[in-house]
């Protein structure tokens, strides 16, 4: 079949996907990765069912870093509090068929504790779209994230950037867990 490779795939993704923004996405960590292989640790994770399904993707941004380079942004308006060690924001998508179900909640769950066991990170930032109540939402869920300011998306969308600083003990270790 046309488009098949020989490779194993260690989970199924939907045939629509990537679709154009995730190409350009996939792209650019590709690009990161082969730059620095402390990169590919920080990109992006499939969200995968028990059965092996692909139902979105998460992860961070860019490795950690301090606030200074996180909030560098003209159109960031807001706190930019100190913190002990870096920050990373996280993003999330969640295919529309399988939204409403706990995924992205469960997600970014693990993306902030997988955060706070590398021993890197003081605190994780999460820019929200001002119009996306679903999003603000799976924040409130997994907790501890509060509203720090504002700014503008790539395509001069307004959002939200919320902060949630992780415990100061577990900062200073030099460790990752494992990526999968």
């Amino acid at each position: 079949m046309q488009g098949e490779r020989d490779e194993v795939r260690p989970f199924v993704w939907p045939a629509w996907w990537p679709d154009e923004v995730d190409r350009g996405h996939l792209a650019m960590w590709t690009t990161r990765a082969v730059e620095a292989e402390h990169n590919i640790a920080w990109g992006p994770r499939a969200v995968i069912d028990a059965e092996g399904q692909m139902l979105g993707h998460a992860g961070f941004h860019l490795p950690p870093r301090p606030i200074e380079g996180a909030l560098d942004d003209p159109t960031f308006v807001g706190r930019r509090d100190p913190v002990a060690g870096g920050v990373v924001e996280l993003g999330y998508t969640i295919f529309p068929v399988h939204r409403h179900r706990g995924f992205a909640t469960e997600a970014v769950r693990a993306l902030v504790t997988w955060a706070e066991g590398t021993g890197e990170v003081g605190a994780v930032l999460a820019a929200v779209a001002s119009d996306n109540t679903p999003s603000v939402r799976v924040l409130e869920r997994v907790g501890g994230f509060m509203e720090i300011g504002t700014c503008r998306s790539d395509d001069g969308d307004p959002e939200v950037v919320y902060r949630r600083d992780l415990p100061g003990e577990t900062r200073g270790r030099s460790r990752h867990p494992s990526v999968r």
